[in-house]
């Protein structure tokens, strides 16, 4: 029984793990409505955003994937508790340039929550 109080005092592993040491991630999101969000602007102005953002809160992109209506990233980040921060960063810095430029308003990203899984 004493045992099993001193493991209950003791963080798991992968609670250790996350907040340590670097993680990979699988980063994923889709527009509004499976609305065509990506046009050649658009792309090249959301990989300069993703450069300027994973520098800033030193993640590294291992690969990239844009489609008209949604991206997947694969993200090693230096501090997991800061992620939801750079995604949020990123998407909202997305949106303000695409209701800028299109001259529209609204939700652009389909879901507010990030989503995230860790590999």
């Amino acid at each position: 029984m004493s045992f099993l109080v001193e493991r209950d005092k003791m963080p798991s592993y992968a609670r250790k793990q996350q907040l340590n040491n670097f993680l990979v991630y699988h980063v994923f999101n889709r527009s509004n409505a499976k609305r065509a969000i990506f046009h050649s602007g658009t792309y090249r102005y959301f990989i300069k955003l993703l450069v300027d953002y994973s520098r800033n809160f030193q993640a590294k992109v291992y690969h990239l994937v844009i489609t008209p209506h949604h991206y997947h990233l694969l993200l090693e980040i230096a501090e997991p508790q800061s992620s939801s921060k750079l995604m949020a960063g990123l998407n909202r810095a997305s949106t303000h340039y695409y209701h800028k430029t299109y001259l529209s308003s609204g939700f652009l990203w389909q879901n507010i929550q990030d989503r995230f899984f860790r590999l």
